[in-house]
């Protein structure tokens, strides 16, 4: 079906409330009817899936897992932030640890891997689990400890787990990943967080995230005070300048006061301390990399964000970027994760050639089997939990439905409210609420997009039997300034001749983006992907409550 040519006013009609017959007027308010919902079919092939070699279900030995009465049984979501407390609180998981070789061995040799998934698919514990792999080992002072002793020495060669007591309980299984042993616990790693960064104060954000990234490493300050009392004469000189260039991001009225110029070089100074200290490279780990754009435009609404201030953003982020990453000769590999492929400040240049590799991982065949849990993983977990057929089934309609472009036919579950059913054994809406639903919920709440949403669009609008339908493949390209700027204009400031300025491939990249929509085919002969939209119960659900204003 081709598209009309029509504003993404009238897009966002087409993909999200093509539910004609699920529509009620109730006192005047458009609303769902639940009962009237199908599910999309579930009779998925997963031949692809059946002797998956990729990835494997661990649990922890000594525990009955089909005793549904044991409230101590727990299985703890796959975004829950921290690796090492994930498999410390949960009896069981799905291992994706051959992700990290994958990342190192594979991914054309890339020096920088750029991951884009839907919030709650596995982003955040993935780059934890690379920080608990590769992580060196290090005691409270900063001096390295036998990596045959670590935490993660155990886990990914011996299958253990050292619990919060100190305790090791066994597993009934190994990582797949123990065969690779090439970094493992061999490598500083640089972590950092950008919930908190702001286009309109782009310096002073980064300048508060470089400071809490050397709070993080504050064991390396403890480490060259000590070798600084220790140090000869002709070395004292030279840790004093490393404690100094710390500490200049390290103390907190020094950190107030930096330049741009130690803002932007800030991480790339860090991964020089830790090469010299550690005589081994860096690894930097970048979560949320978009997160900025929400909360320029939509959490500060910023209604007056001049040309002037995002040139400014553009300079000074092109910079932090060049020097963290691209003219970093520090750095062994980075690996950047985030919701949607965001505005790029322009390309990276530099004398030093990096490889990227950037990848949306539901049409990508090389990241897409590590994230997100597959129809042949849900089943074995269920197996294991002693969980019956039909409420099995029941689970798939409301879970399922996912696939990737590059194996449609292996079905695809959402891992966070797949684990939370799995560890409840109820099923219900788990799906909380992210940066890109409140962002949909924002438009929904527009009642000029909400009347267009209801009017002649549904007419022209024929569900499918399975509800498919074309969507040009450039839903898959990134998002411009340009169309967030539109969108902010429009949901915030109520600007209506903004709507002509929503461009479809934002609407369409932000609801595929948000686990709104499913890629489950690809039309070669009209260059469409074809999308499933809502493509299980729990998201017609929560796009129920969302469209009634719940």
């Amino acid at each position: 079906m081709n598209l009309p040519s029509r504003s993404a006013v009238w897009m966002i009609c087409k993909i999200a409330f093509f539910l004609a017959d699920s529509i009620n007027q109730t006192n005047g308010s458009p609303s769902l009817n639940k009962s009237k919902i199908t599910p999309t079919s579930t009779t998925y092939s997963y031949k692809l899936a059946k002797d998956w070699p990729l990835t494997r279900i661990l649990s922890k030995k000594g525990i009955n897992l089909e005793n549904h009465a044991d409230t101590s049984v727990q299985i703890a979501t796959p975004d829950d932030g921290d690796f090492q407390t994930f498999i410390q609180d949960s009896a069981l998981w799905v291992d994706k640890s051959l992700l990290i070789k994958k990342m190192w061995k594979s991914l054309w040799n890339s020096e920088v891997v750029i991951a884009t998934a839907p919030p709650k698919w596995g982003k955040t514990i993935n780059l934890s689990m690379i920080k608990f792999y590769c992580e060196l080992p290090l005691d409270s002072d900063g001096f390295e400890t036998p990596k045959q002793q670590s935490a993660s020495h155990l886990y990914f060669n011996e299958g253990k787990v050292v619990l919060k007591n100190g305790t090791i309980q066994e597993l009934d299984g190994v990582p797949l990943v123990s065969g690779f042993q090439e970094h493992l616990a061999d490598h500083p790693v640089i972590y950092m967080s950008g919930v908190n960064l702001t286009m309109e104060n782009i310096l002073e954000s980064v300048r508060i995230m470089i400071h809490q990234t050397y709070k993080r490493h504050e064991s390396l300050l403890r480490r060259l005070d000590k070798e600084h009392s220790k140090a000869s004469t002709k070395k004292k000189d030279g840790v004093a300048r490393d404690i100094e260039q710390f500490r200049t991001f390290y103390d907190p009225e020094k950190a107030t006061a930096l330049n741009e110029s130690q803002v932007v070089e800030g991480i790339q100074h860090l991964s020089e301390l830790l090469n010299k200290t550690y005589k081994r490279k860096v690894v930097i780990l970048f979560d949320d990399h978009e997160y900025y754009v929400y909360r320029t435009y939509f959490v500060n609404k910023s209604s007056n964000f001049s040309s002037n201030c995002s040139d400014n953003f553009n300079t000074i982020w092109k910079k932090f970027l060049h020097h963290t990453i691209q003219s970093n000769a520090h750095l062994e590999k980075a690996v950047i994760s985030g919701a949607i492929r965001a505005p790029s400040p322009g390309t990276l240049m530099g004398s030093r050639v990096l490889t990227y590799y950037k990848a949306y991982v539901f049409d990508n065949r090389d990241l897409y089997p590590y994230y997100g849990i597959f129809e042949k993983e849900f089943l074995e977990m269920a197996r294991l939990r002693g969980i019956d057929n039909a409420t099995i089934e029941n689970a798939t309609q409301w879970y399922g439905g996912y696939s990737s472009l590059s194996h449609v036919a292996v079905q695809m579950y959402s891992p966070y409210s797949t684990s939370r059913f799995i560890s409840t054994l109820q099923i219900r809406d788990y799906q909380p609420t992210s940066w890109l639903s409140d962002f949909i919920s924002r438009m929904l709440q527009k009642p000029k997009l909400k009347e267009k949403c209801f009017s002649s669009t549904m007419e022209s609008f024929t569900r499918g039997t399975n509800n498919l339908f074309g969507v040009p493949i450039s839903y898959f390209s990134e998002l411009s300034l340009r169309n967030f700027e539109n969108l902010q204009k429009v949901i915030i400031q109520n600007e209506s001749e903004y709507y002509g300025g929503l461009h479809n491939d934002a609407i369409g990249s932000i609801f595929l983006s948000s686990g709104y929509a499913s890629v489950i085919g690809y039309n070669r002969n009209q260059f469409n992907v074809l999308i499933n939209v809502l493509p299980n119960l729990e998201m017609y659900t929560h796009f129920s409550d969302m469209l009634n204003g719940q």
